[in-house]
């Protein structure tokens, strides 16, 4: 009984994440594919909308190519009719919206040739900016 109640308060006090509060301007953050987040103090809203593309070269394979990653964000802000926004990797990509930047840092799976990845499964890694 002792290991139950152990392991209960391990499981939970993972749950309480980091990932539960609200991510903060110029700070990395992840968003699953269908779910949304609001910037902390911005009421900047960011919506994982679509997974366009996921052609990059699985990690169990060589590849001539390495391919590329996209993704499709819709943003919104004090109410401001929703902008969609797309996002490519490999490199730093950057998208505008108002005053801010948002920067696709990492997609996560990286695919393998052994598993083809459903889109309930990506999170996405960004950085939101305010432009001077």
């Amino acid at each position: 009984m002792k290991y139950l109640a152990l392991a209960a308060v391990v499981l939970l006090s993972g749950c309480s994440s980091g990932e539960s509060r609200h991510p903060q301007l110029d700070e990395g953050f992840k968003l699953a594919y269908a779910t949304e987040r609001t910037i902390d103090g911005e009421q900047l809203t960011l919506r994982f909308a679509a997974i366009n593309e996921d052609s990059r070269c699985p990690s169990d394979v060589q590849c001539v190519q390495a391919g590329q990653a996209t993704i499709t964000l819709r943003l919104a802000k004090d109410g401001a009719e929703l902008a969609t926004r797309t996002l490519t990797l490999p490199g730093a990509e950057v998208a505008t919206y108002m005053n801010y930047t948002v920067t696709l840092l990492e997609l996560a799976p990286y695919p393998v040739s052994t598993h083809q990845a459903t889109a309930n499964e990506y999170v996405a890694t960004l950085v939101v900016a305010r432009q001077p």
